[in-house]
């Protein structure tokens, strides 16, 4: 049998449409859905771990994946219920390519998809879409053309400290090679904002950061790893000091600029993963200000303080995903209502999604290991 319709076939007996509540008296004004996942354990190009996506302008979802069999990441796109292996070769024929040294990025409709042969890991295959600059990407073409390229063994728990490179359009060079660059994104106006990786395990605490660049200076405009909570003075007069706690290895993992040129900034623990562990999210001026902090010891009810991926819908709600809770949206009146994907994982097991999209009434995400890509299908908002 063909491999597309025996994998096809195989897709069908394993769907799996369910409600994303067990409660079956969901409340009129709270969204309902529709989950489909779309993985066979048994066979061997099935993908199981999903690390970047996108939607083309052909209506496909093109992303980078393990498989089964795979060490490495290969491309793939998602259509008609459908997962399909890209063959490069077909895929990119007449498509623009840049190169650096063995670093091939090609441009295929609104994608900008990079091609890493000397990465034996995640970064091997990667996209991003270049109409949506505001949201982080580990590469990005700005729209003066040029072409920024974040440090390249990203995934690595050695310290690449090699900055980006850009290319504008006749030669590559290098800038602030002093960072381990994870991504970045652009405001409106055109400044770049990058998030830095730390590497964990040394002696000397390093945490993220967050820099900006107006095309004239690069400055540091925000730090993750400490969390300050403030106590209320017993006695007039005397007042407590503010507790302080620390979160080695600390970082920022996804940034996001929304409409109202808000960035968004969603951490981790390089140490540790879990509901527990990361600082958060945050809400920030273009300038590093912080307007919102959502982290379980502020109070909030956010479900989890490990955010990997921060993205806005067509309605200004604010989505994020999550190591141990899934996927959450925030509510207007600050509290969250989250897909913990409770219909496949128990009680005492974590769902984490690695990364998400979203598509009119669609979300495409992939989760952990056992159950790769997911389409969700909301029936209201």
């Amino acid at each position: 049998m063909h491999l597309i319709g025996r994998f096809y076939l195989l897709l069908l007996l394993l769907l799996i449409a369910t409600s994303c509540s067990n409660n079956d008296d969901i409340e009129p004004d709270k969204p309902t859905c529709e989950i489909e996942y779309f993985f066979d354990p048994s066979h061997p190009e099935s993908c199981h771990y999903i690390f970047s996506m996108s939607k083309s302008t052909d209506g496909s979802i093109v992303f980078s994946a393990f498989t089964n069999e795979s060490q490495n990441t290969d491309l793939f796109k998602f259509e008609n219920k459908k997962i399909e292996k890209i063959d490069p070769e077909i895929y990119f024929s007449g498509c623009r390519t840049y190169q650096y040294e063995k670093i091939v990025l090609y441009e295929k409709n609104n994608l900008l998809i990079k091609f890493d042969p000397d990465e034996k890991s995640e970064d091997r295959w990667m996209v991003t879409d270049m109409n949506d600059r505001g949201h982080s990407s580990t590469f990005q073409k700005d729209e003066q053309g040029n072409i920024w390229i974040a440090s390249r063994n990203s995934a690595s728990y050695e310290d690449f400290r090699n900055g980006f490179l850009m290319y504008d359009g006749s030669e590559w060079r290098e800038f602030v090679t002093e960072y381990h660059i994870w991504s970045l994104c652009f405001d409106k106006l055109g400044n770049l904002y990058a998030n830095t990786l730390p590497v964990p395990y040394t002696a000397s605490e390093e945490l993220g950061v967050i820099l900006k660049y107006d095309h004239v200076k690069w400055e540091q405009i925000a730090t993750v790893g400490y969390i300050t909570i403030d106590k209320e003075d017993p006695v007039p007069g005397k007042p407590i000091e503010p507790e302080r706690y620390y979160f080695p290895t600390a970082w920022f993992k996804s940034l996001h600029i929304d409409s109202n040129n808000n960035l968004w900034a969603g951490s981790l623990q390089r140490s540790a993963i879990g509901t527990d562990y990361g600082c958060g999210l945050y809400k920030m001026t273009l300038d590093g200000e912080v307007l919102e902090h959502y982290h379980t010891l502020k109070n909030s009810k956010i479900p989890s303080n490990s955010v990997t991926e921060v993205r806005i819908d067509s309605q200004n709600n604010v989505w994020i995903s999550t190591y141990g809770s899934g996927l959450s949206k925030l509510l207007p009146n600050g509290e969250w209502e989250t897909y913990p994907f409770s219909e496949i994982y128990n009680e005492d097991e974590q769902a984490n999604v690695e990364c998400f999209l979203i598509d009119n009434d669609k979300i495409y995400g992939s989760l952990w290991s056992l159950y790769g890509l997911f389409e969700m299908r909301l029936k209201s908002w």
